[in-house]
């Protein structure tokens, strides 16, 4: 199968998600992970993740969270708060589709994109959540946004480079995911 003109990708098929099912991405720029990830505790991260999450839709909605799974980048963070939901009850179903660099080369980002856009494509409400700022080179969140956007799902972008996002996403006491 092919998504947008670019090779399948196993979790295409593999992703099982219902019309009356709710499903979020989360994905990022590196940049702001590489900025961002050091200075705070994986609690604290999933906290303002999941803080981010919830400007999106209620974290008690969501069914499937849906990440790119790479480490070294705001899918880990999205990974984090997928924890420390089912931590407290809430039962997320965590789909990480990794990027198939070996077999795809350049074209191996923009095929995970487009396929995290086609499995939430399935689910009755989507939403991405997009860790961005305009200010940086990146060209995979751009790309995860205008995949979201043409498929219709409400983009959120959490501009990590704004102080002020940062004091509303970084400065609030600890919050029940649940109730968000």
């Amino acid at each position: 199968m092919s998504v947008m003109g670019v090779t399948s990708h196993p979790m295409a098929d593999e992703a099982s998600i219902s019309e009356d099912e709710t499903a979020v991405i989360v994905a990022g720029s590196r940049v702001l992970y590489d900025r961002f990830n050091s200075q705070f505790t994986d609690e604290q991260i999933a906290t303002f993740t999941g803080r981010a999450v919830s400007r999106a839709v209620n974290t008690a909605d969501i069914d499937h969270l849906i990440h790119g799974d790479n480490h070294n980048s705001p899918d880990r963070w999205g990974h984090l708060f997928a924890e420390a939901a089912e931590e407290i009850g809430l039962d997320i179903n965590e789909i990480p589709v990794p990027a198939m660099w070996d077999k795809l080369g350049k074209a191996a980002g923009p095929s995970r994109n487009s396929t995290m856009a086609h499995i939430a494509d399935d689910a009755g409400e989507a939403y991405l959540v997009a860790f961005y700022s305009g200010n940086q080179a990146s060209t995979g969140t751009p790309d995860m946004i205008g995949n979201a956007l043409h498929r219709g799902f409400p983009v959120t972008k959490v501009d990590l480079e704004n102080p002020e996002v940062r004091a509303d996403l970084f400065s609030e006491k600890w919050f029940d995911l649940a109730t968000a």
